[in-house]
């Protein structure tokens, strides 16, 4: 009795919610929001298991009350969009006897109170970039203007100790391309991340800050003043993570693919050969972005990476903003790929 008391207040409508469906002018429905928070909060299911789960639901809500014939083609390997995406045993007793509805109910309050705004995966926040990749996130926690996630973005990458001609060309092409209406989308780290948003701010341009920790555990430390202020004068702030979750190593690769599934382009300024940089160029070049790099010198060891992709055939040298700008695709017309949501199973 009290675990269902628990998880009617935690599904009760909440305003701090983006709601604004491609295919349903309704709000999520009550209900909703809890199964996103309860099923992302599971280990071991991730967003493609998620996303393949929702898929064959009318509602998220449905899940608690799905009959046996929905678990045994969400289980069989044959009928997933991958055999990896087949929800295993012990992942379907971890959803039937899921009970920290306190936990859920808490994460909705620390939104409210910390003044961040969820945005479901039925959002069309989301769906514009988000959607057309193969692994898109079920829930997204932002802080700042989220109607920056409906322009186009173009990513700026690199290593997080550049060299002097790296931070030349990262401020001004990063200059360059704001003041041609791209949104800057980078992922606060320092470096190469913390100069393309701070060449933003300093021209009071929109940048996006991609993290890979709740919104209210900024990383690196040096970068508090600077989220602060991205998410107070126009730019937007966002995570996959919920409120209070610490910066661990593997959110980065997770965090690299949303921040090149909102882009339509990634610049490369300079990277070695591994790296966060790195997986998010191939993480691009696989979801279908236009990939460039700054180039380098042989010499560069600091370069090696975008000489790497270069010479492999997967990226082009950027030599201007206009004929970078050339190769993009309309705004709008992103390459689609595979999803896990079929059209009409978007809600």
């Amino acid at each position: 009795m009290q675990e269902s008391k628990n998880k009617q207040k935690a599904a009760s409508s909440v305003p701090f919610v983006h709601t604004h469906s491609k295919s349903s002018p309704s709000l999520v429905k009550k209900g909703d929001l809890a199964t996103l928070l309860a099923l992302q909060s599971i280990k071991g299911l991730g967003s493609r298991k998620v996303g393949w789960l929702l898929s064959q639901l009318e509602s998220p809500r449905d899940i608690w009350s799905a009959p046996d014939a929905y678990w045994a083609k969400v289980s069989d390997p044959e009928q997933a969009p991958h055999w990896q995406t087949a929800i295993r045993e012990t992942e379907y007793q971890a959803i039937r006897s899921f009970a920290n509805w306190s936990w859920v109910h808490q994460t909705l309050r620390h939104t409210r109170e910390m003044g961040f705004v969820i945005i479901p995966y039925q959002s069309s926040l989301l769906q514009t970039h988000l959607g057309q990749i193969t692994d898109p996130p079920i829930i997204l926690w932002a802080k700042g203007d989220t109607g920056l996630l409906l322009k186009p973005m173009i990513a700026v990458v690199g290593t997080r100790r550049p060299s002097a001609y790296a931070q030349l060309h990262t401020r001004r092409i990063t200059r360059d391309l704001a003041r041609k209406g791209f949104v800057i989308v980078s992922g606060l780290a320092r470096g190469i991340d913390g100069l393309a948003h701070s060449e933003c701010l300093r021209h009071q341009l929109p940048t996006v800050a991609v993290m890979g920790s709740g919104l209210d555990r900024i990383y690196p430390n040096e970068h508090k003043n600077m989220a602060e202020i991205i998410g107070s004068k126009g730019g937007l702030l966002l995570s996959e993570y919920p409120p209070g979750t610490p910066p661990s190593s593997h959110h980065f690769p997770q965090r690299n693919r949303i921040i090149s599934g909102l882009s339509h382009g990634i610049i490369v300024m300079e990277s070695g050969l591994m790296g966060g940089s790195m997986h998010t160029a191939n993480t691009g070049l696989n979801q279908g972005r236009e990939v460039a790099v700054l180039p380098h010198s042989l010499d560069n060891p600091r370069g090696a990476g975008n000489i790497s992709l270069v010479v492999d055939g997967a990226a082009g040298l950027f030599t201007t903003v206009e004929a970078f700008i050339e190769r993009l695709p309309p705004s709008g017309l992103l390459p689609e790929l595979p999803s896990i949501y079929q059209e009409d199973e978007r809600l």
